[in-house]
């Protein structure tokens, strides 16, 4: 009975896992030298392979190599990862076996065969190991390629014998801590943070499209994607405005932020769009003050409502609660100035009695 239990758990796990996505596979460009400008920097030892284990040369296992590599160029995937698997298992301790192209090409069977998680697997084992460039470059442009279509929906993962798609694991594999953009924060990433920003914001997660928006804004200002990006932060911010009656500093923020694009771009592609947002904000600004000033003035309290009527006035005096405010801090104003005519003058401390 516990068994079975145990079994519906990891069975409803795998079932709450499952997110779809769609989207096109964007593809790189290896004529930017990626080995000079960086190389893996993983930290954890557990990430880490080690690189000075000693090794022995074996003309077996170069022969197993061998007979891998051909039944990879016959397109006989399967056949290559089950040869390479064998090389690793009895040949452990040969240079074939703990070479970066070995894991390198079960990498490449799997991808062939359609397992991109584990493909992925071996793509991050070869950059452990020390590949050189013209590897390092394939394998950074297989590990982007695979992060897309994960996030895109084309490539699953497997639990306890259940397939699905997992968009979370391809931004994982893109911008992770140990992601490919974190590691590696070239130029050419910036269309993939594009994409990954714009699936959260599709999917109306606006606070985890802000924070990969503002990612993009502030690594990659010069890139194709930065101008829209700039206004879709906005955009991202605005849109967890709750209402004039909650908390404002969200309010303030998107304001901000529309702001920063207009002073960014004075004639950007959204400028218009711009202009309608902000006054959106200022009428949603002056609705709130003007709430809390008729809250005061059912309260009694005429001088707190006067300063929010004020505020309305001085910030926001082209909305429309600006024009409902207008008599009505006319009308305090007089009563204000009609109280202090009554009022007596001052009376002395007690001299001249």
């Amino acid at each position: 009975m516990v068994g079975h239990s145990r079994t519906l758990a990891r069975l409803l796990v795998a079932v709450f896992l499952l997110v779809s996505g769609s989207g096109c596979e964007l593809t790189w460009d290896d004529s930017e030298d990626f080995f000079r400008s960086s190389r893996y920097d993983g930290e954890d030892e557990e990430d880490l392979l080690e690189l000075d284990e000693p090794s022995v040369d074996s003309p077996k296992a170069e022969a197993l190599r061998a007979r891998a590599q051909k039944a990879f160029d016959e397109r006989k995937f399967e056949k290559a990862v089950e040869i390479l698997h064998t090389l690793q298992d009895d040949f452990d301790n040969t240079r074939a076996a703990k070479e970066a192209r070995t894991y390198f090409l079960i990498a490449e069977g799997y991808f062939h065969l359609g397992d991109y998680e584990r493909a992925h697997d071996y793509y991050m084992k070869t950059l452990r190991r020390g590949p050189g460039e013209t590897i390092f470059n394939q394998t950074l442009n297989r590990i982007y390629n695979v992060g897309l279509a994960f996030l895109h929906g084309r490539a699953e993962r497997s639990l306890l014998g259940f397939s699905f798609t997992s968009p979370t694991y391809g931004v994982d594999i893109l911008i992770g801590e140990k992601g490919l953009l974190t590691r590696f924060p070239l130029s050419r990433y910036s269309a993939a943070i594009w994409e990954i920003a714009e699936f959260y914001y599709n999917k109306k997660q606006f606070s985890d499209a802000e924070r990969v928006y503002e990612q993009l804004v502030r690594e990659f200002s010069d890139s194709e994607w930065a101008e829209q990006a700039e206004y879709k932060l906005a955009l991202s911010v605005f849109n967890q405005v709750r209402g004039v009656a909650y908390d404002q500093d969200p309010l303030r923020k998107a304001k901000r932020k529309f702001l920063a694009y207009r002073a960014h771009y004075p004639r950007g592609n959204y400028s218009e769009q711009v202009r309608n947002s902000l006054r959106e904000i200022a009428e949603m600004q002056a609705q709130h003050d003007l709430t809390v000033a008729k809250y005061y003035l059912r309260e009694s309290r005429p001088q707190a409502a006067r300063f929010y009527l004020r505020s309305v006035l001085l910030n926001n005096p082209k909305t429309d609660a600006a024009r409902e405010a207008r008599p009505m801090f006319q009308e305090l104003s007089k009563y204000d100035a009609g109280q202090r005519a009554q009022l007596p003058p001052e009376e002395s401390d007690g001299e001249g009695k």
